[in-house]
């Protein structure tokens, strides 16, 4: 396996995060909240990428070569999982998965675009 050195792309972060936080913030509170939930819900799916396939090893009776690290990374998912749900919990009176399901199109639109663009960032951070 080769060294991993990380991404060129880190010095870029910072800065697309905090505008994808500020941006929302400029509309309403509920902006933040589609926001928070949406890469919350990328980011949950991007550590079970690297979750199931050691718990799947381990369910074929093949030892899980990093337990700790596997323990880790659902730690950290759990905490995500966590802010999604307080994300959709401070939205309001309605459900959120109703929300982006069938109420309103601009949030919907919203949440597929962030969604979108952070498996694009984590797709791009990969190769460069």
């Amino acid at each position: 396996m080769l060294p991993n050195h990380g991404t060129l792309l880190a010095p870029i972060w910072p800065v697309a995060g905090f505008l994808l936080g500020f941006l929302p913030a400029l509309i309403s509170p509920n902006c933040v909240y589609v926001t928070i939930h949406a890469v919350e819900t990328f980011v949950e799916k991007h550590y079970h990428d690297q979750i199931d396939p050691l718990v799947a090893r381990a369910k074929k009776n093949a030892p899980n070569s990093y337990p700790a690290l596997t323990s880790c990374l659902q730690q950290f998912c759990d905490d995500e999982v966590y802010h999604a749900h307080d994300a959709a919990e401070h939205y309001g009176p309605r459900q959120m998965g109703e929300v982006l399901r069938q109420r309103f199109a601009l949030a919907k639109a919203w949440s597929s675009i962030v969604r979108f663009g952070s498996a694009a960032a984590a797709a791009a951070a990969r190769r460069i």
